[in-house]
């Protein structure tokens, strides 16, 4: 079985990734994967080989900060040509467990059978040990998904992130973009998990744990924070325009999100200083830029 695994990069080098340190230890006799990385910080067109730790990789950039929706589509459509079984994609902030790639190649079989084209780790937040991945998207919100279990489920209303999901080219290769670019962050990934469920497919939880550095649960830089919910609230606002009465509760649930992430961020602020002792002085609210 032949993997192509692409992990995508900003401001971190290969051979400092996580991810990509972590899918190198997961290469095994048998285990056939292609590692792309391609480097998003980058202001020179690059295409090479480079090698990280005995592992030949491909080195990609094309020298602008891309979107990941773009990133995806580029590189499925780049090697549509190539003979493999398995398209996975990784953010640069997750540890792949050294067994992924082992239990994707022995549910094959099972997932050809019942036409399952995607797999999904459970995802855990190292920032707060929840689990983030996969969840549940109810009407304008998503749900997490506690106690969630290894197996085959009805996707319909599952969502997940698209750090350690597993699809078959068999899948890819019934659309030109199969990521939607006009969506940024999480909502890339959720527009792709709906779409998917629409086609009445199953889905799979791999029985396997990944830890991830979900972006939307740090609350150590407020100013790159905001401006990441920013976006967020404009693509999920975007998600949610089909209907006026569900842009309207989407307007709602932002606008308490987006009171949340105050909240949050300045109780952050207040029980942490820069030795990491908990204070309350100097604390005050800072206007929404």
């Amino acid at each position: 079985m032949k993997f192509v695994a692409l992990t995508v990069l900003y401001k971190t080098a290969p051979e400092n990734s996580s991810t990509v340190n972590s899918i190198i230890k997961a290469f095994k006799p048998g285990v056939d994967v292609e590692l792309i990385i391609w480097d998003n910080s980058q202001s020179e067109i690059i295409d090479k080989n480079i090698d990280i730790d005995g592992a030949s990789c491909r080195y990609i950039a094309n020298g602008t900060n891309e979107s990941l929706s773009v990133v995806y589509n580029t590189i499925i459509q780049k090697y549509k040509p190539i003979d493999y079984d398995t398209f996975c994609l990784f953010d640069q902030d997750s540890n792949v467990p050294v067994d992924y790639f082992d239990l994707i190649t022995q549910n094959k079989r099972t997932d050809d059978e019942c036409c399952c084209s995607l797999s999904v780790p459970i995802v855990k937040s190292i920032a707060q040990g929840l689990t983030i991945s996969p969840g549940f998207h109810r009407f304008v919100k998503g749900k997490y998904w506690f106690n969630c279990k290894p197996g085959i489920y009805n996707s319909k209303g599952i969502i997940g992130i698209t750090s350690g999901l597993a699809i078959t080219k068999e899948f890819l290769a019934r659309t030109e973009t199969p990521f939607c670019e006009k969506f940024e962050f999480y909502c890339i990934d959720t527009d792709f998990f709906l779409r998917y469920s629409k086609l009445g497919r199953p889905i799979r939880v791999i029985d396997i744990e990944m830890w991830h550095g979900h972006s939307m649960s740090d609350f150590s830089d407020r100013s790159n924070r905001r401006k990441r919910f920013k976006k967020w609230s404009n693509s999920w606002m975007k998600l949610h325009s089909d209907l006026p009465f569900k842009r309207f509760l989407c307007f709602l649930y932002l606008i308490a999100s987006r009171f949340v992430l105050e909240y949050r961020l300045f109780k952050f602020r207040c029980s942490t200083n820069k030795s990491g002792l908990r204070t309350l002085g100097g604390c005050r609210k800072e206007k929404w830029t």
